[in-house]
């Protein structure tokens, strides 16, 4: 069997645009087949982590912001 119809991707098993299965988002198209590894992969970095992620996507949106207001006047 070619990469056609393996778990119902064109692509095949591979996960998403060749890539092995795991590689996406927590959410993406690359989660791994036992979903209970990646969630215990996830936990073991604990809430702090979630935390920093979170306050540095907030950094760069209002560096977006600010930039946009500057250009806009």
């Amino acid at each position: 069997m070619s990469g056609r119809a393996g778990y119902g991707r064109p692509g095949g098993p591979r996960g998403f645009r060749g890539r092995p299965s795991g590689s996406g988002g927590p959410l993406g198209p690359g989660r791994p087949v036992e979903p209970a590894v990646g969630i215990a992969g996830r936990l073991d970095r604990g809430p702090s982590y979630r935390c920093r992620r979170a306050e540095l996507r907030l950094e760069a949106a209002l560096r977006e912001v600010r930039r946009i207001v500057w250009i806009n006047g």
